[in-house]
């Protein structure tokens, strides 16, 4: 995709994963996630640049690499932390990779509001989720409050899909629930992981 001066528009993702300072003063984030985002950077014709959030605790992952300005093709910035602010950041993208969620609804208006198109990724069906749930909430009002939670988060998920231009799906149990509901909708496996 390009703009009008031909100059490559940019992709800029919005992962769910958060991110800390390193003792460089990069950002640092999973290595997993860096060789998604520097695919993305390797087919996408103009520069990807993901907008992370900032947390103060790692994750329990263990493949955290300290990544600063440069390192690698893909750009990293701490994501704007009001709509404002985010909606001056990615006025002029081509588009916006998000995680399907909860928390990227309101995304999801503003990138409607400004004509970018969004693109949402699925990783787990809401079956998934609540199995998940019932691994980990052994309490049963906090697992019939998880549960509520849950079906809200799956009626906004499904309200956010008839407007995005597009939804990868990781897996089939995904890509069978929502691929009547986005008008392109894609079937992907992760095959990054290697043993």
């Amino acid at each position: 995709m390009t703009s009008a001066g031909d100059t490559p528009a940019e992709l800029i993702l919005l992962p769910s994963l958060r991110a800390t300072r390193g003792p460089r003063g990069g950002l640092v984030l999973t290595r997993k996630y860096m060789s998604g985002a520097m695919a993305y950077a390797r087919h996408w014709p103009g520069p990807v640049t993901s907008l992370v959030r900032l947390s103060q605790a790692a994750t329990t992952d263990m493949d955290h690499q300290e990544y600063l300005p440069g390192d690698v093709q893909a750009r990293l910035e701490v994501r704007p932390s009001t709509a404002e602010a985010l909606s001056r950041r990615i006025a002029g993208a081509a588009a916006v990779v998000a995680l399907l969620s909860r928390e990227e609804a309101e995304t999801a208006r503003l990138c409607e509001r400004l004509g970018v198109p969004v693109i949402f990724v699925s990783e787990y069906s809401p079956r998934t989720e609540r199995q998940i749930l019932a691994a980990e909430a052994p309490n049963l009002l906090v697992h019939l409050r998880r549960l509520l939670w849950l079906s809200r988060t799956e009626r906004i998920r499904r309200a956010c899909l008839p407007h995005a231009a597009g939804l990868q799906c990781s897996g089939t149990p995904t890509h069978d629930i929502y691929r009547d509901l986005c008008r392109d909708t894609m079937l992907f496996f992760d095959n990054r992981v290697q043993g």
